[in-house]
């Protein structure tokens, strides 16, 4: 099956949607495209999409040569900065153009891409950006990078004999080829007794949607392993060539980066179907940021203030009865709960869920549009991994208290101390897309405002415009 994924493929016999494969950095934008579709999108987001001639998703062409009234600043990053309806670089530009006192015109080009990694960054930065004439760049890793920089990309990767990258051969498919590529070839010459010294991804991991793409960030960060400390400077190894080449051609650039939902609560709560209860670590961003300081480079992480507004959501209140049964209004339930009872759609009698099954993202949508508040009753186990709020203490063994995480310990000694008749858990605040990995609109909202205000805030640190000397 794998074999004949590859064979299809490479002679381009799967559906190109909107990708079209480029030999110098692996895969672009298809040029001059305009889509709307809601396939394949998270919630059935209906997304509307325009790529100019360049490949950008830009209504029109970046003109070249510059023009001398325009200060020009490259957005760079992956499907995060591609963006969804909301746009980054238009939030950015709009900002800076209404905030900064300038005769000047700022121009931000989204050079989001979905897919792309360090490396790909680092070859289309050499083969395409550098004649946009940027006078700043962005730059906006994400953590799938390290993943797809070593077991996606490399593979596909021309080196010249001083170790520098030259190109990333094209193949079509990105999301899915890059992984079944390593796969297969990792599996054959293991066969043949010979180790390519990168992690292994041909076993089974923890059951989430993206297979082994978070092999790195899984890891304690005290004990992270040999693959991950090598993956994590494979990356880092481009990045930091990215900045050198881009201050050899006078490119001011400045390294931001964003958390996934899962470095702020536990996967299991993320994506249900996966078996890793723990939060992820920012190891990545970590090496980033300390890359950034040895080059003399600003960054700004954007951790903090995301951590701060996820968890700033609603309180759900969870009831115990006298037998020691959960129960928890219909309308509050999310993603990854389990009831031990059918859910009715109390408008049609139709079930929109049997007792025992897991709520995934197109029930939880419904509950929400029916909006019935009766109490269900909820397995014990679904409130693992799940915040305490409420400040009251059950015990001198139990303190419930903010940040405190729901273990089969708390349980057990919520039994134990039977008078507890009620407490709170939080519902973290949108702004992920539900089982996915990507900003909801409201999310890229808060990114796009927080991003403008760090631009406004200090310009020159930022993008290198020196509002004095214009």
């Amino acid at each position: 099956m794998q074999a004949k994924e590859i064979i299809t493929t490479h002679i381009g016999l799967n559906r190109k949607c909107c990708f079209l494969a480029n030999e110098n950095y692996n895969h672009t934008n298809t040029p001059n495209t305009y889509i709307e579709t809601s396939n394949k999108m998270p919630e059935n987001y209906l997304i509307k999409i325009k790529i100019n001639s360049q490949g950008l998703r830009e209504d029109e062409d970046v003109i070249i040569p510059k023009p001398k009234d325009v200060y020009r600043i490259l957005l760079v990053g992956d499907s995060f900065t591609f963006g969804t309806n909301i746009q980054l670089s238009q939030l950015l530009e709009k900002e800076l153009n209404k905030r900064l006192d300038s005769l000047i015109k700022f121009e931000v080009v989204n050079c989001g891409t979905q897919g792309f990694s360090s490396l790909l960054h680092l070859a289309r930065l050499k083969h395409q950006y550098l004649f946009l004439e940027p006078n700043a760049i962005i730059y906006l890793p994400d953590l799938t990078d390290v993943f797809e920089d070593t077991h996606r990309y490399n593979f596909f990767s021309k080196f010249d004999e001083k170790g520098n990258l030259v190109r990333v051969r094209g193949s079509n498919r990105i999301i899915r080829a890059k992984r079944k590529h390593q796969m297969l070839f990792k599996s054959l010459l293991q066969k043949f007794g010979i180790e390519d010294g990168t992690r292994d991804i041909s076993s089974e991991d923890y059951g989430g949607p993206y297979p082994h793409t978070y092999d790195h960030s899984r890891e304690n960060e005290e004990s992270s392993s040999v693959f991950t400390k090598q993956e994590i400077n494979f990356s880092l190894k481009f990045i930091s060539e990215y900045i050198d080449i881009a201050r050899e051609n006078d490119i001011h650039i400045s390294l931001l980066t964003y958390p996934h939902l899962t470095q702020i609560i536990p996967e299991t709560l993320v994506y249900p179907i996966s078996s890793f209860n723990r939060i992820h670590n920012r190891l990545f961003e970590y090496g980033i940021k300390n890359l950034a300081k040895r080059k003399n480079v600003s960054f700004k992480s954007f951790f903090p203030p995301f951590k701060k507004e996820v968890l700033t959501g609603s309180a759900i209140k969870i009831s115990i009865d006298n037998m020691f049964r959960f129960f928890i209004r219909s309308s509050d339930l999310v993603i990854g709960f389990k009831t031990k009872e059918d859910l009715i759609d109390y408008k049609t009698g139709a079930i929109i869920l049997k007792k025992g099954k897991t709520i995934h993202s197109p029930e939880s949508m419904i509950l929400k549009e029916n909006n019935n508040n009766n109490m269900v009753e909820i397995e014990p186990e679904s409130l693992i991994g799940h915040l305490l709020i409420d400040r009251t203490a059950v015990s001198d063994e139990l303190q419930v208290g903010y940040e405190r995480r729901i273990t089969k310990q708390t349980l057990n000694l919520l039994k134990k101390h039977n008078e507890q008749k009620e407490f709170f858990i939080l519902k973290p605040k949108k702004l992920y897309f539900n089982e996915d990995i990507h900003l909801n609109d409201q999310g890229l909202l808060f990114l796009g405002r927080g991003l403008a205000d760090c631009v406004i805030s200090n310009p020159l640190k930022i993008i290198g415009y020196n509002i004095s000397k214009n």
